[in-house]
């Protein structure tokens, strides 16, 4: 499985998981020139911005750790788009947060070992 539909397959299985919660999955993969946010949701009142990783090894560490600086200040530029976009202004809710949601599969690329939901992760 290449890199963009191992990073897919662990979005679907994010969705899934957050819908489980009760969380509504509004949005997904919203791309604008600066990038893309892998899902908009929202939990009740609050529009929820969520950040999926996707790993098969620890060996670069967990999927939590690749969220650097650059990466935080990104996703902080992306939500400020959103948050401006046509299609945030159809939404009635003003709060927001930003999660992530850490997925590890096994080496076949398909087992589950964890799922991780960190909310108020920026």
């Amino acid at each position: 499985m290449e890199r963009r539909s191992l990073g897919r397959y662990g979005e679907e299985l994010a969705a899934g998981y957050l819908m489980g919660l009760g969380y509504e999955v509004i949005v997904r993969n919203w791309r604008c020139s600066l990038g893309e946010i892998d899902l908009v949701c929202c939990d009740g009142p609050t529009l929820v911005f969520v950040e999926v990783r996707t790993r098969t090894s620890r060996r670069m560490g967990t999927p939590e750790e690749s969220i650097d600086e650059r990466k935080k200040r990104k996703l902080h530029m992306l939500v400020q788009a959103f948050l401006l976009s046509p299609v945030r202004r159809r939404m009635l809710t003003h709060d927001y947060r930003v999660d992530v949601v850490a997925v590890e599969l096994e080496s076949d690329k398909r087992t589950v070992r964890r799922i991780a939901h960190i909310q108020n992760a920026l």
